[in-house]
């Protein structure tokens, strides 16, 4: 077995996800401690089906849509992974600190609700031009957002917490191609497994995932997905692993987690 796909309606889920995240956790903190208004303000939070998502006001109603499509393609593909606004803004921007590990999908998700709720703010003070949206004014915001460390890290922990609860693959697992270790045969590795560490030696690198067995017992094999799967240390500090000319990289982007024994 190899890793699946999310289905639609797992996308749709987790795109509803992040509508209700900016809603309970961004837009309560923005009306109280940016806007300080209590006048009400019209927003929908919803989804999409467009490969993008955005920000938009009609007759006096802000809109913030997350497109399923743009969900699906940031997943799947390596290009897309780093092809949103807000991936680039976590980098040239240093947003998240290196324990969040900035890379992770899950920062992404947090920084793409930011980047979109930033834009109906900016509506609101009436900044934006047509063909000047992102804006220095607009990254002002941004950057506001971003440093109020309690917002982001409270808009992981409920996007996180909703996902788990709705029984979708574990997000922390995701994170874009060029994070993903380079594994080959006869490479010494370790992962966790039911709360111990497991030591084994890869056998074969396929589409997906990574056949292994056991340290110690070449019958005792495994498919690992290698977001879990960790190089050994050497023994020798001196010397370094490297693979042999034949080594292939995992050009892809699990989904899930995996870890089926044989």
């Amino acid at each position: 077995m190899t890793p699946q796909p999310w289905t639609n309606i797992q996308i749709e889920r987790l795109a509803l996800i992040l509508a209700s995240a900016t809603k309970e956790v961004i837009h309560h903190y923005a009306i109280r401690e940016i806007m300080q208004t209590t006048a009400y303000i019209p927003v929908d939070f919803g989804v999409s089906n467009r490969k993008t998502s955005h920000h938009i006001k009609k007759r006096g109603t802000h809109y913030i849509r997350y497109g399923k499509k743009a969900i699906r393609q940031k997943m799947e593909s390596p290009r897309h992974a780093h092809g949103w606004t807000a991936s680039s803004e976590i980098r040239e921007r240093g947003y998240f600190s290196s324990e969040d590990n900035p890379n992770s999908f899950l920062c992404q998700l947090v920084a793409l609700c930011l980047h979109e709720y930033a834009h109906l703010i900016q509506v609101y003070r009436g900044h934006p031009t047509r063909n000047n949206v992102h804006s220095p004014a607009f990254y002002r915001i941004l950057d506001d957002l971003h440093r109020n460390h309690d917002l982001p890290q409270e808009l992981s922990i409920y996007i996180y917490s909703e996902a788990r609860d709705a029984g979708l693959p574990p997000l922390e697992y995701l994170r874009p191609n060029e994070e993903i270790q380079e594994f080959y045969p006869g490479q010494r590795v370790s992962f966790p497994y039911q709360g111990n560490t497991e030591h084994a030696i890869v056998i074969r690198v396929n589409k997906r995932t990574v056949s292994a067995h056991i340290e110690g017992n070449p019958k005792d094999k495994w498919r690992i997905s290698p977001y879990i799967l960790t190089p050994a240390p050497l023994e020798n500090p001196s010397e370094t692993q490297a693979p042999p000319n034949n080594g292939r990289s995992l050009g892809i982007v699990p989904l899930a987690p995996v870890l089926i024994k044989k």
